[in-house]
């Protein structure tokens, strides 16, 4: 009885302890890795705001006067900063490299690893809702009749 219960704190407290401190070591020894899926998910991204600027294009040459969704503007203008973001740091992470192309300072291969990381997880969630779920791209505003009333005195 008491054994179990001393195990099952074992555990726990390996649980809460080994876990986040491999967590954190993995961005410094794995922060290569991590700029890779980060530069395969930027362009991913790009291809896909890409092709949804090519049907918004189509779309409103096709038909004239057509607008376009607010949730695909907010959803291309959130891709292209994702974008920017992920670019800009690949670019950091290059000239940080220098000249054998791998960074030796273990804290900046850890900040390196920790950003990409998550800055590839924010897109993967943004590409969760790709161009497939908007339905529509644009639409065509209603016709709005203005009436002018005139009271004379």
């Amino acid at each position: 009885m008491a054994t179990d219960f001393l195990l099952n704190l074992a555990s726990g407290v390996i649980g809460y302890t080994v876990g986040p401190i491999a967590r954190q070591v993995g961005y410094a020894l794995l922060s290569e890795s991590y700029m890779n899926d980060l530069q395969d998910k930027a362009h991913r991204i790009g291809d896909t705001e890409q092709e949804i600027q090519h049907n918004i294009e189509e779309a409103r040459t096709t038909e004239a006067g057509n607008l376009v969704e607010r949730k695909v503007l907010r959803w291309s203008a959130t891709a292209a900063e994702l974008k920017r973001e992920a670019e800009k740091l690949i670019e950091r992470k290059k000239k940080a490299a220098g000249c054998c192309g791998c960074v030796a300072n273990p804290m900046t291969r850890y900040k390196f690893g920790r950003k990409a990381k998550r800055t590839a997880l924010a897109i993967q969630d943004h590409l969760a809702t790709d161009a497939s779920s908007f339905g529509r791209i644009t639409y065509r505003p209603s016709q709005q009749v203005n009436y002018i009333l005139s009271i004379s005195d």
